[in-house]
């Protein structure tokens, strides 16, 4: 176990080819990182290389004799010849590969299916484990993936390796690699405590928190005269208007203190969870309805709501009126409203709002626009100027945002905040 911070220390490694020169985007690593951080582990860092299996092999050996006490290893377990994973293994432990031989009647029933279009010769090549390890079932796909630990310059090494396919990668994680994990290398217990906060950016929140120095007697750790353990870690990632954030320690006691401070700062900005997945939760629960109305956005608020399973309880649908002949004639948006006030207005966004209620029949309903550029901006209405409409069965409310980014930071920018201000007027708050 490294000594440094008492924490099992993990060094995530990802392999392809097609990873390395970025054709493809590496999204297992982040996601190993997340979840096993988020369980009391250290990560010591990422790396991605080609499929080269004398690369692999160095870079393995470094990893683990550089004070990882395990490296976790995604990519190269599948049945071309440049899937080297397995092999490199093989040569580094000692061992030789052999199959594993539930996984080969899983394919050869899978052969039976698609009679005939799978050569069984070659594709048992993704069946292969080193001899000695212990397997990691595959409940989506074929290729089985395995924790094996040995000696590698007399020092006990541990290496886990899994398939690049993220949907097998991620069940894989959760449902094999994870409880052996906790059997070999249990972390330390520590309480952590994780938020977001709404319409404040990493370094605001750093300066009012823990300040522009560790003396820096403005911040919230000075004022409220606290002492921060010598295991205290927090972490802040930046998110579309928002910050995701975590507060780390063995002390209980004063990470609730903390957390209760910052809580008291904030007031409503700050929420348990993203704004998208509260209004899941809390209208799964209360049978009530949702529509969108959206212009600027052009469907990202829906699309944010039907990336949740189950949203079609209580989710009606969004209509992308991005013209006003459709903001006109299905929203019922005046010609008055239009062209006294312009489609990016508070008017134009309330009786959005209203009409995107009346057409679907919800109980809620929002709407959204704005100029995202970049051209249709003046002096009175620049681009980033934004404006949301809410209505539900007894009230209306408008709000005005200005975000002067790019054209696809506004509209991103836009939508999270957007579903944060729907979470609060649903909740019977008020956006400040």
């Amino acid at each position: 176990m490294n000594t440094l911070s008492n924490m099992p220390a993990l060094f995530i490694l990802a392999t392809g080819t097609e990873l390395s020169t970025g054709r493809s985007k590496d999204t297992n690593s982040p996601y190993i990182a997340n979840f096993l951080a988020e369980r009391g582990y250290t990560i010591q860092g990422f790396a991605t290389l080609p499929d080269d299996p004398l690369m692999l092999e160095s870079y393995i050996v470094h990893a683990m004799l550089s004070g990882s006490d395990c490296v976790i290893m995604t990519g190269g377990l599948g049945p071309t010849e440049d899937d080297y994973t397995v092999d490199t293994i093989c040569k580094i432990f000692n061992t030789i590969p052999v199959e594993d031989l539930p996984s080969l009647t899983k394919l050869e029933e899978r052969i039976k299916v698609f009679k005939g279009r799978i050569e069984l010769n070659l594709a048992r090549r993704q069946i292969r484990y080193p001899d000695g390890a212990k397997i990691l079932r595959n409940r989506i796909g074929l290729a089985p993936g395995h924790l094996i630990k040995g000696l590698i310059q007399n020092k006990e090494c541990m290496l886990a390796a899994m398939p690049g396919v993220p949907q097998e990668m991620k069940a894989m994680l959760e449902e094999e690699l994870y409880p052996l994990l906790l059997k070999e290398q249990k972390p330390l217990e520590k309480t952590r405590k994780q938020f977001y906060v709404y319409g404040v950016g990493e370094s605001n929140f750093q300066v009012e928190v823990f300040g522009k120095t560790q003396s820096d007697p403005d911040s919230l750790i000075h004022k409220e005269n606290l002492s921060l353990p010598e295991d205290f870690v927090w972490g802040i990632t930046a998110g579309n208007w928002r910050v995701k954030v975590f507060l780390e320690s063995m002390k209980t006691d004063f990470i609730d203190i903390l957390y209760h401070k910052i809580q008291t700062l904030y007031k409503e900005k700050m929420l348990p969870d993203h704004a998208a997945m509260l209004l899941h939760q809390h209208l799964s629960n209360v049978n009530k309805t949702l529509s969108f109305a959206e212009s600027c956005t052009g469907g990202l608020l829906g699309k944010q709501i039907t990336d949740m399973a189950g949203s079609s309880k209580y989710f009606h649908g969004s209509i992308v009126s991005y013209a006003n002949s459709v903001k006109m004639n299905l929203l019922c948006v005046s010609k008055e409203i239009l062209e006294n006030h312009g489609a990016v207005s508070s008017e134009c966004a309330e009786a959005m709002a209203l009409g995107a209620k009346r057409i679907t029949g919800s109980d809620y309903a929002l709407a959204i626009t704005g100029i995202a550029g970049p051209d249709g901006g003046s002096d009175e209405k620049p681009v980033g100027t934004v404006w949301l409409g809410l209505a539900d069965n007894h009230r209306t409310k408008t709000v005005k945002l200005f975000i002067p980014l790019d054209r696809d930071r506004i509209r991103e920018y836009s939508a999270s905040a957007a579903l944060y201000v729907l979470y609060n007027f649903i909740m019977n708050h008020d956006y400040h």
